[in-house]
C-alpha cells in the first residue's frame, strides 16, 4: 500500500523529532560533563588562590549566622580571574571590558 504525501511528511516529522531529542540528549550530557569539570576547576582555584566567598554576619534567635552577599559567585569568581591575572602580569579582561564600556 502507497502512502500519501501527508503520511510521507508525517513520518518525516516523526524522524526529525526522534533526531533532535537524541541531539538534545546528548548536548545535556555534554553540559554536565563540562559543567562538573569546571566546577571542579575553579573550586580547586578558589582553594589555590584562598579565595573565599564573601559573608556577612546576620543575628536571629538562634545566634549569629553568615550568609552569603554574592548569591551567584560573581563577586567571587571576579576575585579570582583578578588573583590569575595578576598572577600571571596582564590586565584583567574585566577591566578592559570595563573601559571599553565607559
Amino acid at each position: 500500500m502507497r502512502l500519501t504525501k501527508s503520511q510521507l511528511r508525517a513520518e518525516q516529522i516523526a524522524r526529525l523529532q526522534a533526531e533532535q531529542a537524541e541531539h538534545d540528549r546528548k548536548i545535556e550530557a555534554a553540559v554536565k560533563t563540562a559543567a562538573y569539570a569546571r566546577c571542579a576547576a575553579v573550586e580547586e582555584l578558589y582553594e589555590l588562590f584562598g579565595i573565599e566567598p564573601e559573608q556577612r554576619s546576620r543575628s536571629s534567635k538562634n545566634g549569629t549566622i553568615h550568609v552569603s552577599t554574592d548569591k551567584d559567585e560573581a563577586k567571587r569568581a571576579a576575585r579570582l580571574l583578578e588573583s590569575v591575572t595578576a598572577m600571571i602580569g596582564m590586565d584583567s579582561p574585566l577591566r578592559r571590558h570595563e573601559q571599553h564600556t565607559e
